[in-house]
């Protein structure tokens, strides 16, 4: 599992003064495009107070978007006396604005040039965000306050939240196909999830770096929440790195799961074998040191993504490591990031969904969560795409859809059946069999709990709004 530090959480103020980081962006906008280009999307004059540098962008910004380029000193020096021409104040300043020009080019605040880097986007996306957010209520604080309408500042607040450095531009496939196979071929590029009937359907596990979410879905008390437990039990064994979200169980419920999970005790008798089971469980954590599992609870129906992003953004700078899975048990239990009064239940569920997916992208590691079915999908195995609850945005979202199911005997023989609804991983409409020991609500291969010979089924029953194409979509 990777241990990589997550550092990219953006200051709410910036740490230089007002004045030295007007400088600063001067300087970035001169020297480099990337700059450039995002002050060409948000340049707003009212931000900088020193009339000087104001000035002095403007120019910059007109000048690269007729000839794709900045000016220098002497063309600046043009450019201001050209503007005196018609503003006699411009001939007086000339000096102190060319100073200004000098100052920027020669700012230097790096010790070295990766921390320079990351240190000045800080800054500058600090900045922007702070003042675009304050004339954005100041903008719009009228049109509240006479016809109750917040719509505009929404939707100005989230352009501003949304600014960012586009320093990756994608994937040049033809240039960079080597690369390309490399990652493919390398194991580090999936997270398995443990269980091993399930690595073998997604070819390995899910996707590491992020943009996967992995849904599962079934009926009430049929064994969601303990599947999100139990690969999380099997990401600790990889000494990875385990963050548990629940919205439902408490975390004195989930942590004596995982107590039963590693002593392998009955865990309705922890009380009675403390000793054995805390001694079991120190031994398991002196095997695995790198392991890492932490499990937060969040009321019911009162967080968002954002809430997530800023707990996970605090976590990994207290912690100093990102989370290898994240675990949100359960979907339907969070609200919409961008939610609206008027919104359905249908259009919400499904937003979340989009929004966990972004979350899982903008940290780089995988999501997994769960869904119930509808009424339709109790007490049947044979489920579908069209018995996801509250929303069909859940089965469009997700990456990875696995129902889970019981029959009559397979309470009594110990059995639960996973069955790919939908899976971007390999194939489609695989139904396997797993067991659980209800004694430590350990899930596992059947075959792997029982000694039996149960492989991966090809489930030969297929919905109609099912497709045939695997891994494709």
């Amino acid at each position: 599992m990777s241990d990589t530090k997550y550092d990219n959480d953006i200051p709410l103020r910036p740490d230089l003064s007002n004045d030295v980081v007007e400088s600063l962006i001067l300087k970035k906008v001169l020297t480099d495009q990337t700059y450039t280009h995002l002050f060409l999307e948000s340049f707003d004059k009212r931000w900088f107070d020193s009339e000087d540098i104001k000035l002095q962008l403007g120019i910059c910004l007109k000048h690269f978007k007729r000839y794709d380029s900045v000016p220098n000193r002497s063309l600046m020096s043009a450019y201001v006396d050209k503007l005196s021409e018609t503003n006699d104040s411009l001939t007086q300043r000339k000096k102190s604005i060319l100073d200004a020009y000098d100052d920027a080019l020669d700012l230097d605040i790096s010790k070295s040039d990766e921390q320079d880097n990351l240190f000045v986007e800080k800054q500058v996306l600090s900045f922007i965000r702070e003042k675009a957010l304050y004339y954005a209520i100041m903008d719009n604080i009228e049109r509240i306050e006479s016809k109750k309408d917040p719509t505009k500042c929404i939707e100005a607040f989230e352009k501003a939240l949304g600014v960012t450095l586009y320093k990756d531009l994608g994937a040049d496939y033809f240039t960079d196909i080597a690369g390309h196979f490399d990652d493919l071929c390398s194991p580090e590029s999936k997270v398995p999830l443990g269980i091993g009937c399930l690595d073998r359907t997604t070819n390995g596990g899910i996707s590491s770096d992020g943009d996967c979410l992995l849904v599962f879905m079934a009926q009430p008390c049929l064994g969601k929440s303990l599947m999100l437990s139990n690969i999380a039990k099997k990401v600790l064994d990889s000494n990875g790195f385990a963050l548990v979200i629940t919205l439902e169980l408490s975390e004195k419920m989930y942590q004596r799961r995982f107590s039963a999970h590693i002593s392998g005790n009955n865990i309705d008798n922890l009380r009675e074998t403390r000793k054995d089971s805390q001694a079991k469980i120190e031994k398991y954590f002196t095997q695995h040191p790198g392991s890492k599992l932490v499990v937060k609870r969040f009321p019911e129906n009162s967080v968002t993504t954002m809430n997530l992003e800023n707990y996970i953004d605090k976590l990994i700078k207290t912690i100093g490591r990102t989370p290898d899975i994240i675990f949100v048990d359960y979907l339907n239990l969070m609200l919409p990031k961008n939610k609206t009064y008027n919104s359905t239940m249908y259009e919400r569920v499904g937003d979340v969904a989009r929004d966990l997916r972004a979350l899982s992208a903008k940290f780089g590691r995988p999501v997994v969560t769960a869904t119930q079915v509808n009424t339709e999908g109790y007490n049947t195995s044979n489920i579908g795409l069209e018995n996801t609850s509250e929303s069909k945005g859940i089965a469009h979202t997700a990456d990875v859809v696995i129902a889970l199911s019981q029959e009559e005997d397979d309470i009594e023989a110990g059995c639960i059946n996973a069955k790919f609804l939908k899976n971007r991983y390999g194939k489609n409409h695989v139904r396997n069999r797993l067991s659980i020991d209800y004694e430590t609500l350990v899930i596992d291969d059947f075959d792997v709990q029982t000694g039996n010979d149960a492989g991966d089924i090809v489930d030969s029953v297929k919905n109609n709004n099912d497709d045939d194409f695997g891994g494709l979509f």
